[in-house]
């Protein structure tokens, strides 16, 4: 059964218009259309926490602090920025930061101030390091010289040994 309303006539366009009402069932019994709702309103509870989570850290807090966790546990108003900022300036007394510093920022000051307390250290060549540990373990008198032509002498000696010619 189909039902007509009567014309309605727009006042903005002067557009008529008539709505037409189906008091026809659904394919679509109750259960599906719970289902339905249930998953709009799971969809809708998953943006708000997301939007949510976007205004709280345009003032410094993440939903991983303790404040911030309170805040998007507890917050039921409107997802403007400035409502979740008052609303933490009300209730917590937190007056956040509208400026956000990047992680590569805060990585360089931080090698900056590490570069002033102590000194760079350059590192020798590995090689260099290996000769130098071969030599004093041979003799600590030798030369980086002696302990590669020694070590090169060894090398050649062990090839000639184990490995098939």
């Amino acid at each position: 059964m189909t039902t007509e309303q009567a014309p309605t006539e727009t006042a903005e366009t002067g557009i008529v218009t008539r709505e037409v009402i189906s008091t026809e069932e659904s394919s679509e019994g109750p259960a599906e259309l719970r289902a339905a709702l249930k998953r709009e309103q799971d969809e809708n509870a998953d943006m708000r926490s997301e939007m949510l989570e976007l205004r709280l850290q345009a003032i410094g807090l993440t939903s991983e602090s303790m404040l911030g966790k309170a805040i998007a546990k507890e917050y039921k108003g409107s997802l403007d920025q400035d409502s979740v900022t008052a609303y933490a300036e009300s209730e917590y007394g937190y007056e956040g930061t509208t400026e956000v510093t990047p992680p590569e920022v805060e990585v360089t000051e931080r090698l900056e101030e590490l570069n002033k307390v102590s000194e760079p250290v350059t590192p020798a060549e590995p090689v260099d390091r290996a000769a130098e540990t071969v030599a004093k373990v041979l003799d600590p008198d030798a030369t980086i010289e002696d302990a590669e032509a020694s070590m090169n002498a060894k090398l050649a000696q062990y090839i000639e040994e184990h490995v098939p010619t």
